[in-house]
């Protein structure tokens, strides 16, 4: 059942300028802490990438995304289920050709030329067009640590999406994962702006696109505001611990 449906997804027409969720108000503050929403992902970033296309619109719902591992869990599958976003996952330890994921490491010194290549040469068995860069609508990288190399690269070689999320630390670096302001130092240099943090994902939207979400009514709410980002995602992480040792409280005096 889940193959027949997935069939009449992609033979369905493609409009990739299409809104999201027809009948949702296509002006007002784009507030994506109130859109946080766990489908697929993680923690909440599948709301909060169906609402920052909402806000910023579409060009291709064309995507990349590298470190996936089987693509279960991971930021692009409920657009690509639920949105018909088509694209390209990359992972060093699984593969599976009817959704675009591709095994391969993905190294830094080469990535753009690969992503460039991928979306040259598109997916005809999966009605992926052959495209360029230029009209990438969204890049997620999540390598556990290689996140900042690749992001440079990418962005020192042109390729500039109109959304990004990328895997950060927010309090001391782990598993070789770069913190937060230093992420947003690189993508602000890249002319993107940060508009939201769920846990370790940090979602950057490039600038034009954000002043042109404003001009149609739909501003991103605390764009730009590092130091607000990480005192929220702070809240965030003592209120985990505090019902973490609630929990942890309450099992060991079940043991006694």
């Amino acid at each position: 059942a889940a193959a027949s449906q997935a069939a009449q997804r992609m033979a369905m027409p493609w409009n990739p300028t299409a809104p999201m969720r027809p009948g949702t108000p296509a002006t007002g503050p784009c507030r994506l802490g109130e859109a946080e929403r766990r489908v697929f992902s993680q923690h909440g970033l599948d709301g909060v990438l169906e609402r920052v296309f909402e806000c910023a619109g579409t060009d291709s719902r064309l995507f990349i995304e590298i470190g996936t591992q089987a693509a279960m869990q991971c930021s692009t599958r409920h657009l690509r289920v639920r949105h018909a976003f088509r694209g390209y996952m990359f992972d060093d330890g699984h593969e599976d050709c009817r959704i675009g994921l591709k095994k391969t490491f993905v190294d830094p010194g080469e990535v753009v030329g690969l992503v460039t290549s991928t979306l040259a040469e598109g997916d005809p068995q999966r009605s992926v067009p052959a495209t360029t860069p230029a009209h990438l609508d969204l890049l997620a990288i999540d390598t556990d640590g290689g996140d900042f190399r690749l992001w440079q690269s990418l962005c020192n070689g042109g390729v500039r999406p109109r959304v990004v999320v990328l895997e950060v630390a927010l309090r001391e670096s782990r598993r070789g994962m770069v913190p937060l302001p230093l992420m947003e130092s690189l993508s602000r240099s890249c002319g993107y702006s940060l508009v939201h943090t769920v846990c370790n994902d940090a979602v950057f939207v490039r600038a034009d696109v954000v002043a042109a979400a404003a001009e149609r009514g739909s501003p991103f709410i605390r764009v730009g505001d590092l130091a607000w980002h990480l005192s929220r995602e702070e809240r965030r992480l003592q209120a985990t611990e505090a019902l973490e040792k609630d929990r942890a409280s309450f099992f060991n005096a079940g043991l006694q």
